[in-house]
């Protein structure tokens, strides 16, 4: 076949967290909503979320353990 191409391999997926805190909160909403729901895909993108938030001083360590024992 001449011309085709093949893509081997995979590549890393990388997820960019807003540093805008109301927009870090909307997105920990959506990602907990989705989670209960059943997709368990989301928990890398939730405990960044949640990562940056404690980082900014939005939520406590109390929250952010709150958080990730609900998950």
């Amino acid at each position: 076949m001449y011309g085709a191409q093949t893509t081997v391999g995979t590549g890393i997926k990388a997820t960019i967290i807003p540093s805008d805190p109301n927009a870090l909160v909307e997105r920990l909403d959506l990602l907990l909503a989705s989670h209960k729901a059943g997709n368990s895909g989301v928990r890398n993108e939730l405990i960044s979320v949640c990562d940056e938030l404690l980082r900014q001083n939005v939520i406590t360590n109390d929250s952010y353990k709150k958080i990730m024992l609900a998950k």
